[in-house]
């Protein structure tokens, strides 16, 4: 073969396998839509004109998807990359909004972050067209639905969850509950904007909005019986299960009898509220849907004179109660 036939031969083998890095990168394409159409946009690109929602979105657990310590714990040390697809996802515009998206191999520290739901691999999308920004971002109505979020969390069915709620008839979609709308001020001007922080249950806010009622019944209550605690809970306005999503979390709901002397009566009665692992065959499944309340009557010790209710939510079923984050807690006496 003639050296002219090698050298071509070389340049087009060179020339796919240098657009194969570029497609799995994610982020690192050329971008024709933007101020300049050679332009290789990089997550950092977007700081100098977002810094509210930059410091909004570093704060939050799309951008520490990858390098949370659970995450690498979980992984072996990264070394299990089946869950890579959602902690380094490849760009959603450019994969497509709806179906599971898959991982890239660039700038893994940065997690789930601008670039993987603004840029479709040639342009920066933003729900609405704007040619007179730097980046001259298209519009995609998508990307302010469900649809620019079920690609990840619908792994263990919290779309299917959400569309069995009255929320999805009524519209109320996942960006109404988890991006609140917030002001953004740009050239002397105030506009509506939606918070990158993510609302969601790894956020200790001792503010956030608890979306179950707890309700307790003491035996003294007008509405109690005699030798008898009643502990309900109700998913009164979660647009999904509760708790929901991840196998790996539990909320437990904890109820402990003391004498007069302060002292516990026997062990507490725990009911626990879960999705099993996959492994876990023996295990039932007992989130508790949107609109549905479970209630457990406990009989009451001889010796016990006041009760203790508390509801707590543990990101690992193994955490311990001080590792827990509380969502509720009532004593009640009679």
């Amino acid at each position: 073969m003639s050296g002219a036939r090698w050298a071509l031969i070389v340049l087009l083998v060179g020339g796919f396998a240098v657009a194969a890095w570029l497609f799995l990168a994610g982020g690192e394409t050329p971008a024709s839509g933007g101020g300049d159409p050679h332009k290789n946009w990089a997550n950092t690109d977007c700081r100098s004109c977002h810094q509210a929602v930059w410091d909004e979105w570093e704060a939050s657990w799309h951008h520490l998807a990858y390098v949370d310590p659970l995450y690498k714990k979980l992984t072996n040390n990264y070394a299990d990359t089946s869950c890579d697809d959602c902690h380094i996802p490849r760009n959603i515009p450019e994969v497509g909004f709806g179906p599971r998206t898959f991982a890239r191999v660039s700038d893994k520290k940065s997690g789930i972050n601008c670039l993987s739901c603004h840029f479709d691999g040639n342009r920066i999308v933003a729900a609405k067209d704007n040619p007179s920004a730097p980046c001259m971002p298209r519009g995609d109505t998508q990307l302010s639905s469900e649809m620019s979020c079920i690609g990840c969390h619908n792994q263990h069915k919290l779309h299917e969850e959400w569309r069995a709620t009255p929320y999805f008839k009524q519209g109320i979609g996942c960006i109404d509950c988890h991006m609140e709308t917030v002001e953004r001020h740009r050239d002397g001007k105030v506009i509506q904007g939606k918070h990158h922080g993510f609302v969601s249950s790894r956020l200790r806010d001792p503010n956030a909005r608890l979306g179950v009622d707890v309700t307790v019944t003491g035996p003294a209550d007008p509405d109690g019986a005699s030798g008898t605690l009643a502990v309900s809970i109700t998913n009164a306005r979660i647009g999904h299960n509760f708790p929901s999503d991840s196998r790996f979390k539990a909320v437990d709901l904890i109820t402990t009898f003391f004498d007069a002397g302060g002292a516990a009566l026997a062990e507490p009665r725990v009911e626990r509220f879960h999705n099993p692992l996959r492994q876990a065959t023996d295990q039932t499944n007992t989130q508790i849907p949107h609109g549905v309340t479970r209630r457990f009557d406990y009989p009451v010790p001889a010796d016990a004179v006041r009760a203790r209710v508390d509801l707590l939510y543990r990101i690992m079923k193994t955490d311990p109660d001080g590792d827990a984050h509380r969502l509720f807690r009532r004593d009640v006496q009679w």
